[in-house]
C-alpha cells in the first residue's frame, strides 16, 4: 500500500481526473480481480485459512486497503497505519 499511494502516475492521475482514477481504481474489473488474485495466493502460500472463502478475505482486504489508501479523494490523507490494523485484526481470524 505505501508504494502504490507513491506512485506518481497514480497521484497525476488522481489530481487530474479523480473521478476517473477512482472508477479504475475501485470499480471490479482488472485492476481488483489482479489484485485479489494476487493477494489470495499469497494468503494460501502462507497457509492461512478461513470460516470464509479465501478469495472473499483477499476481496475484503483489498476493499478495506482501497478505503484507507484513497480517502484524499474524499478530502483526506492516506491512513495507511490504520488500514494495516484493521487488516491484521481479519488476518488474526486465520486458522
Amino acid at each position: 500500500m505505501r508504494t502504490v499511494v507513491t506512485l506518481a502516475p497514480l497521484k497525476d492521475l488522481a489530481r487530474r481526473d479523480p473521478v476517473l482514477f477512482a472508477k479504475v481504481i475501485m470499480s471490479p474489473g482488472e485492476v481488483e480481480s489482479r489484485a485479489a488474485r494476487l493477494f489470495t495466493e499469497l494468503l494460501h502460500r502462507n497457509g492461512l485459512r478461513f470460516d470464509a472463502p479465501t478469495a472473499s478475505v483477499a476481496q475484503a482486504v483489498i476493499r478495506i486497503g482501497d478505503s484507507f489508501m484513497y480517502s484524499q479523494l474524499l478530502g483526506g490523507e492516506p491512513r495507511l497505519d490504520d488500514a494495516v490494523q484493521v487488516i491484521g485484526l481479519l488476518l488474526a481470524t486465520a486458522k
